[in-house]
């Protein structure tokens, strides 16, 4: 029989953690992880070359953070598929696709290697806008949870635009009416999030967001439920 600490060792679950490498999404789910060490969690987190690379590189910002409050988080890189002088930085719809097939690749490799090393991953928890996650993860026969990274708001708007707010959206652009969503303050069209305005020129992401939406309400896991 192994050492006590060989046993909780073992019986220690393993959640891997992988967010949208931009700041504005990598600091809430950092902020989650810390919330996963407290409960005495271990968890790898995930993020690309490049922004693991500008963590390096603010070491009296963010690098330091993590050092100070997450040493005992792993951190692992995928790759985002990105030329190294990143020419395709002005094309979003190539960023998000390279992420999602050599990204997604890399990140398969990651997790077979934390699984034969007998860091057996126990949980995905990915950000809610690289929906290519959940697939890799049935894959590996691994539970997987999105994070939402904007306020319960912003993911209400979303919501009644999927279920049909939007048909009216050029209508209320031309007529100033009032928005009414439940729960929210009465909302007028330059109060809503610029994605779902007629000028929105992120079709593929806004599309991308509606698809999550749709995704989310088919009886998906939520973050929610790991914290309980």
């Amino acid at each position: 029989m192994g050492s006590l600490d060989q046993q909780q060792s073992i019986k220690q679950p393993h959640v891997v953690v992988i967010p949208y490498p931009a700041q504005g999404h990598m600091n809430p789910l950092m902020e989650f992880v810390k919330r996963l060490v407290c409960k005495n969690l271990h968890v790898t987190f995930i993020t690309t070359e490049k922004a693991r690379e500008r963590m390096v590189q603010a070491q009296d910002g963010v690098a330091a953070h993590v050092t100070t409050d997450l040493k005992d988080i792993r951190i692992e890189t995928i790759s985002d598929g990105l030329s190294p002088d990143g020419e395709e930085m002005e094309d979003v719809e190539m960023i998000f696709d390279l992420l999602r097939k050599v990204g997604g690749l890399t990140f398969e490799q990651v997790i077979e290697r934390l699984n034969s090393q007998g860091s057996t991953v126990s949980c995905i928890v990915y950000d809610s806008i690289l929906n290519w996650v959940p697939d890799i993860a049935n894959k590996f026969n691994i539970p997987s949870a999105f994070f939402w990274t904007q306020s319960c708001a912003v993911y209400s708007i979303y919501y009644h635009f999927y279920r049909g707010m939007g048909k009216a959206k050029d209508e209320v652009e031309n007529t100033g009416d009032i928005i009414a969503i439940p729960a929210l303050p009465q909302l007028c069209q330059s109060d809503i999030t610029s994605f779902l305005q007629p000028s929105n020129t992120y079709e593929a992401l806004l599309q991308m967001v509606l698809n999550k939406i749709q995704y989310n309400f088919s009886g998906h896991m939520d973050t929610g439920k790991l914290l309980q």
